[in-house]
């Protein structure tokens, strides 16, 4: 046996195919969307005032512990009135399996005047819609398997009333 290798000059290996058990679930991923203006939940905005959209998204299920991926959250705002505003930048998050279960959490602000920039833009009041969508990026930056929306509230928007007690 020259160089250890057997009279056939074929080198030994072996190969084995595994079988790789399917889990009865799958992976869930829930959105929770909500917008806020001075610490609380909103119905009605103040577009001169600051505010915020808020997102929790949680992935669950035991096949998440085999992911590694980035959450990538972007955020839409349709106006009904003159024009939409600027986007919001979209942000992403790493995801983590000891976060698996809990949400975690997207703060975008608004910045006042975000919806009413214009002279008198807003001056009638605007119903403006938000919506959220997630996407996956995975760790070698290509899109992923995780897409969802989640449509957050329709609400009235409106300038801080000016009223003077001569009105």
């Amino acid at each position: 046996m020259p160089n250890g290798f057997p009279a056939t000059g074929v080198a030994p290996s072996h190969h084995e195919k595994c079988h790789v058990h399917r889990y009865d679930d799958d992976i869930m991923v829930e959105m929770e969307c909500r917008l806020e203006q001075f610490g609380e939940e909103q119905g009605f905005l103040l577009c001169d005032q600051d505010a915020k959209f808020i997102v929790d998204v949680t992935v669950d299920g035991r096949l998440a512990d085999h992911l590694c991926f980035y959450e990538c959250v972007a955020v839409h705002i349709e106006c009904y009135g003159p024009q939409d505003p600027n986007p919001i930048k979209p942000q992403r998050k790493k995801y983590s399996c000891r976060k698996k279960g809990k949400p975690i959490t997207f703060v975008f602000d608004i910045p006042a005047n975000t919806m009413c920039d214009e002279p008198h833009e807003a001056d009638c009041g605007l119903v403006c819609c938000f919506a959220a969508t997630l996407t996956s990026i995975t760790k070698c930056g290509d899109p992923g398997h995780i897409m969802c929306l989640c449509k957050g509230p329709c609400v009235g928007v409106h300038k801080t009333p000016q009223h003077s007690d001569t009105d």
